[in-house]
């Protein structure tokens, strides 16, 4: 056509999103247009351009601290607990299975003094049992999750594709102690031990991390600090990251450059 410059918007490794078979495949082929990639994190980045030839840049995602903040978190004033799920029932990559069978095994352990919240979904569980146990709050205004990720003191979000959640770092900006699954491609932004919880995915290494951020509030003090931090030093300031990409924009292939 008559357009001088096509860029990519790459904000997650989106094949996975689908079944291996045709839409997988065709997601996969939009990578290989040859368009000028702007990628969400240096993972997306170095996946584009090491595996389909493409030439891209990344921006840092970024929250808006005036909404996401940890305020005046009290970690120690109670022995009941609260632990937030981003759960959505029929997404593959968010595990909803897998995060709900370790939720059981806490509540089993921990019963009345444990309150699971889920949000995300108008979608539940589709057995009573596991139904029962959550207080699913549907689908929220943006404004109003952040009050409810301060109130939680652990959050639970899974995910297999390549790149995480904004929900995760809206949730570590909050001081919410974060456990989500290890994914190499995630490594830019979470440290097990540091700033949040990382597990193997099966129900019981998920049941481990959960209850042992349930249990230690020194552990979940420092590692929610540090999270804070991380969020504050990195991804807090959208202005120059727009000002890269809109850099990009006018000059991709750095040609005006002096």
């Amino acid at each position: 056509g008559r357009t001088r410059r096509k860029f990519y918007l790459i904000q997650d490794f989106e094949p996975m999103f689908y079944p291996a078979g045709t839409v997988y495949a065709l997601a996969e082929q939009t990578y290989r247009m040859g368009l000028y990639g702007i990628a969400s994190g240096p993972t997306l980045k170095e996946m584009y351009e090491r595996d389909y030839g493409g030439k891209a840049i990344h921006y840092n995602a970024c929250v808006d601290t005036s909404l996401f903040h940890s305020g005046e978190v009290d970690q120690e004033s109670s022995d009941q607990f609260t632990v937030f799920l981003f759960g959505r029932p029929g997404h593959w990559r968010s595990c909803y299975e897998l995060a709900i069978a370790a939720l059981k095994r806490l509540k089993e352990h921990w019963q009345g003094r444990l309150h699971i919240i889920t949000a995300g979904s108008w979608a539940n569980a589709s057995d009573p049992v596991s139904a029962s146990m959550l207080d699913n709050l549907g689908l929220l205004d943006y404004e109003a999750t952040p009050d409810l990720y301060r109130r939680c003191d652990v959050g639970l979000v899974l995910t297999m594709s390549k790149n995480p959640s904004y929900v995760t770092l809206e949730m570590m900006a909050c001081g919410t102690l974060l456990v989500s699954n290890y994914n190499p491609a995630a490594s830019w932004l979470l440290r097990d031990g540091e700033n949040c919880l990382l597990a193997e995915p099966t129900a019981e290494s998920l049941y481990q991390a959960l209850e042992r951020g349930v249990l230690d509030r020194q552990l979940r003090k420092r590692l929610t600090a540090q999270a804070v931090a991380d969020i504050k030093e990195r991804h807090s300031d959208w202005e120059p990251e727009i000002e890269k990409v809109y850099q990009y924009l006018c000059d991709p292939d750095g040609l005006l450059r002096t």
